[in-house]
């Protein structure tokens, strides 16, 4: 009996932390449901250096490399180019293709950096300062004048990290 008790003391440590690990480990909120119109309205807001211009959904897959296989609603807003400023907000088929589109942003990211670092290097900024965050099935990302203030936005609709 002394000898079960001692077993299960020394186990007790390690149960509590692999519960409290487990307590702090879903932070991409898979039960958010969000409008990705009005998510991409508000990150629009926090760009003040340009007027970006919409894009339909039907034209998110190819101005942004995404498979058409991995989305189901989306909106965005891209720069005429004179920035590296853009938003889009993505509904995606489900995490599993969410983490994909998350990639493709990744690489955006990478891929607008070298572009911008070539021509208009006052940019890299905002590349480096970047919002990316995913929330279940949907993905933000942001390039902005004010990733602090694109945060919040995606912050009340759930996408914390």
């Amino acid at each position: 009996m002394m000898r079960i008790k001692k077993t299960m003391m020394a186990f007790a440590p390690i149960f509590m932390a692999a519960v409290i690990l487990t307590g702090c480990g879903g932070s991409k909120k898979a039960d958010v449901t969000v409008d990705v119109q009005k998510v991409a309205d508000e990150l629009n807001k926090t760009v003040t250096s340009e007027q970006l211009t919409s894009v339909t959904n039907d034209m998110i897959a190819s101005n942004f490399a995404i498979s058409k296989d991995d989305y189901t609603d989306g909106a965005a807003y891209m720069s005429s180019g004179a920035t590296a400023c853009e938003v889009a907000v993505i509904e995606c088929k489900d995490e599993d293709a969410a983490a994909s589109v998350e990639k493709v942003f990744e690489q955006r990211k990478s891929d607008r950096t070298d572009l911008f670092a070539s021509y208009n290097e006052g940019e890299v900024s905002k590349l480096d300062s970047a919002v990316l965050e995913t929330a279940g099935k949907y993905v933000a990302w942001c390039v902005t004048d004010d990733a602090d203030a694109a945060k919040k936005v995606l912050d009340e609709y759930g996408f914390k990290k």
